[in-house]
């Protein structure tokens, strides 16, 4: 759930930002949900995760991207699976709510995000869960977070140090994208701390089952657009209403000259 939770904070950052400013260059739906994917994904992987989590990853920030990238857009494709038939939808009964500047707007964005994050949650699980993505908010990552822990004394602190210069020589010989669920915190002597799956020595994820969650992820994302073309309308944009918007504004005061002459002609009769 914590990974879950990260990966929505920076993929619903991208589009929602990407949203408003779509929306004030009037551009189609089908445009706003290709940049607001694109945003996303930017804002997760480069930011969030990178970013973010780069000391956890070998401390560099290139490397950490190329460690992430999969994950990031394994987890971008279930967010939007359920973020783009949200907004479509909605957005196409309710025009007012293409525009940043409404209410409506933000609580269509919120909906969304909420949504986005169901068809997010099982594939975050099964990464975090195969090593290839942490489970935040369920380790002390780098020694920071959660409840102080007393200091051992005497021949119990020399077995941790070096249990610990045993972990950090052990971590430094692994691949990038092994180190995922390691934390300095673990001695190398058990599972990782709090996790409650898998260990620092987890078997590399085969290819295969890369692949086969891959295909699932975007099949999932295809079943999203799906429902927002059907249910929705991908061709409308935030200039659709003003162009309506202007085209009644002459008809309403045609209709308003024409009563103030039928009144005029009815007083002089």
């Amino acid at each position: 759930m914590g990974s879950t939770i990260h990966c929505m904070a920076g993929d619903a950052t991208g589009v929602i930002i990407a949203a408003a400013l779509t929306s004030l260059l009037h551009t189609p739906m089908w445009l706003d949900s290709l940049v607001e994917y694109l945003a996303g994904f930017f804002f997760g992987l480069f930011i969030f995760q990178a970013l973010f989590m780069k000391d956890m990853l070998g401390g560099s920030y290139w490397g950490a991207v190329r460690a992430t990238v999969l994950p990031e857009w394994l987890s971008m494709n279930g967010v939007m699976a359920g973020m783009i038939p949200t907004m479509v939808i909605l957005m196409s009964h309710d025009m007012a709510a293409m525009h940043p500047t409404s209410i409506r707007f933000w609580g269509i964005m919120s909906l969304a995000t909420l949504v986005g994050a169901i068809p997010a949650y099982p594939i975050n699980w099964w990464l975090v869960s195969k090593g290839l993505k942490h489970g935040m908010g369920t380790e002390r990552v780098l020694g920071r977070g959660g409840a102080p822990v007393p200091e051992p004394e005497g021949a119990e602190r020399d077995m941790v140090h070096a249990g610990h210069a045993q972990h950090k020589a052990s971590v430094d010989q692994m691949p990038m994208g092994h180190r995922m669920g390691t934390s300095p915190g673990n001695t190398g002597m058990g599972p990782t701390h709090g996790s409650g799956r898998g260990s620092e020595h987890q078997p590399p994820v085969p290819a295969s089952s890369k692949v086969i969650v891959s295909i699932l992820s975007l099949l999932v994302l295809a079943i999203g657009i799906l429902i927002a073309a059907v249910y929705g309308d991908f061709s409308m944009s935030a200039g659709t209403m003003d162009s309506e918007a202007s085209k009644e504004r002459p008809m309403v005061g045609m209709e308003a000259d024409m009563r103030t002459r039928a009144a005029t002609n009815s007083s002089h009769h």
